[in-house]
């Protein structure tokens, strides 16, 4: 057993949070692409946001810029911001740095805020940053988190304050997340609205003869809250009057959900079965530090109690909407997004009552234990594999002219390699007519209605198996100049890829295949 002070040297509060600073950023840099599931997708049409504001002509007949204030803009102007001076895979890099750094350090003012005296507790961020939604790719999701700690951060700092550069900054945080995330920016709304009507209430209570004041100095902040949310809430409003979301009923069952909360199920990225071992630890590791702060009596004092009645309400809040919320609704995927944002406010309000004794000492390095097992174990089984494959096609750009049309053919089982093509578009302008963001249309990138020629590949607009973006009522035609498989190539055997095969040996020839099959690349004859 460590002795006491052995356990204040290791979770000491600046030297423990810094190592798994710098550890996780390594981890990144070792790799020249961090893959996910939509990553690829994100930086391609970044980099057409780029062309496309640079005026490029061959673009523009393809895509336009979405002329409605839609979310997800923030790692798309983060992204297209970076690719002006640097490489794509740099520009991803960094990206994946300022979420890392951005997370780490706004949950850390946090914590600052709430308990100043137990800033290391603030390490306990680090397995929640590499997320199952982030390993997705959900770039603009996982950055809102960002916004959320720092707006609670800041409104409690402030909050006894009343200058106009308080206000900016909040105002500028709250607009940044509509952009960001929808949901989040409601969070943040519920938030800090319940911190000021408990502390109204309580300072009320606490001075019955300045009940007046308190409420007026309650009503101030709940005005000047509500005002500069404004263009939020109107741009939320606008958002959802153009575009109709799912209104599903599908979702999981009871038993499944708190399978979930369990299992910790938002850091299982890659392997349910093997991860939950890690991640069924650190529930119980979560746990008892969470009934820790009450055993020790902590909530007793009047911050700490505060602190504990404002972070549970949106705890219970989200716990419930999990719950109800049938998964596909929305923007898809709620279960997950609400399973996440459900720890996160649990983390709040571990952090908040957290105070550093021996036994807390060593959960917390049990729990930061796990967390670097569980990153070196998907580093090695998954991030490694994914970087070779996604540098593999990458390289396949030095085939295929500037401003063509390709049309990529997905032959691959590995569900994270959906959007694997749009590594192909990294680099230099051209047209991927595999793009679910320029479809979806609440995406910076949408497909130019108006202009989008008649794509054929010879003298088709779809053929067996494939579709592909097209309008067969313009005047402009355009050919297909590449075709891109990746995956199992063997699949082209099938039976139901007679119709491609036919159209590759007769419209086509071989131009690249690389060394173990994985990709390859036709051009038309």
């Amino acid at each position: 057993m460590l002795k006491k002070n052995s356990l204040a040297k290791l979770t000491d509060r600046n030297s423990l949070f810094y190592f798994l600073l710098c550890f996780n950023l390594l981890l990144v840099f070792v790799v020249k692409f961090y893959s996910s599931l939509d990553g690829p997708a994100h930086l391609y049409n970044s980099g057409v946001l780029l062309n496309l504001l640079k005026g490029n002509s061959f673009l523009s007949d393809y895509y336009t810029i979405n002329p409605l204030p839609v979310p997800n803009w923030t790692s798309h102007f983060i992204l297209s911001f970076l690719l002006v001076f640097l490489p794509s895979w740099l520009a991803e890099k960094f990206l994946v740095m300022i979420y890392i750094s951005g997370m780490a350090f706004s949950f850390r003012f946090l914590v600052k805020q709430l308990n100043p005296q137990n800033t290391g507790a603030s390490v306990l961020i680090f397995p929640f940053i590499f997320s199952f939604l982030f390993h997705l790719g959900f770039y603009n999701f996982s950055l809102s988190s960002i916004l959320l700690f720092l707006s609670i951060g800041f409104w409690i700092k402030t909050y006894h304050r009343h200058y106009w550069a308080d206000y900016l900054f909040l105002f500028l945080l709250i607009t940044t997340a509509f952009f960001t995330n929808v949901l989040i920016l409601g969070f943040i709304g519920l938030t800090l609205g319940f911190y000021t009507l408990y502390h109204t209430f309580k300072k009320s209570s606490d001075q019955p003869f300045g009940f007046k004041a308190a409420c007026s100095h309650g009503l101030k902040k709940l005005v000047f809250l509500l005002f500069i949310s404004i263009p939020g809430l109107l741009l939320s409003f606008s958002f959802y009057q153009n575009f109709k979301l799912a209104n599903s009923v599908e979702g999981y069952k009871l038993s499944t959900l708190l399978g979930w909360i369990l299992s910790l199920r938002p850091l299982i990225s890659y392997n349910y079965e093997q991860d939950r071992f890690f991640t069924i630890l650190f529930f119980l590791v979560l746990m008892l530090l969470f009934v820790l702060g009450f055993v020790k009596k902590i909530s007793g004092n009047a911050v700490s109690k505060s602190n504990l009645v404002i972070f549970l309400i949106p705890t219970f809040i989200v716990l419930l909407l999990l719950l109800i919320t049938p998964d596909s609704s929305g923007a898809g995927m709620m279960s997950f997004r609400y399973c996440h944002l459900f720890f996160i406010f649990l983390l709040i309000v571990i952090v908040s009552q957290f105070k550093f004794n021996h036994f807390s000492r060593l959960l917390l390095l049990i729990f930061l234990f796990l967390h670097v097992g569980l990153q070196l174990k998907n580093f090695n089984g998954a991030i490694k594999p994914l970087n070779r494959k996604a540098k593999m096609i990458e390289n396949v750009d030095s085939y295929i002219a500037d401003n063509s049309v390709v049309l990529p053919i997905e032959m691959s089982s590995k569900w994270l390699e959906h959007h694997f093509s749009n590594y192909l578009g990294v680099n230099k302008p051209m047209v991927i007519l595999e793009n679910y963001e320029a479809t979806v249309g609440w995406f910076p990138v949408m497909w130019n209605k108006e202009k989008l020629p008649n794509i054929l590949l010879g003298n088709k607009s779809s053929i067996s198996g494939v579709v592909w973006p097209t309008n067969e009522n313009a005047t402009q035609v355009k050919q297909i100049d590449y075709i891109f498989i990746y995956g199992d190539l063997n699949e082209l055997n099938d039976p139901k890829w007679a119709d491609l095969k036919n159209t590759l040996s007769t419209s086509f020839n071989l131009v690249h295949e690389s060394k173990n099959n994985y990709a390859t690349l036709y051009s038309k004859k």
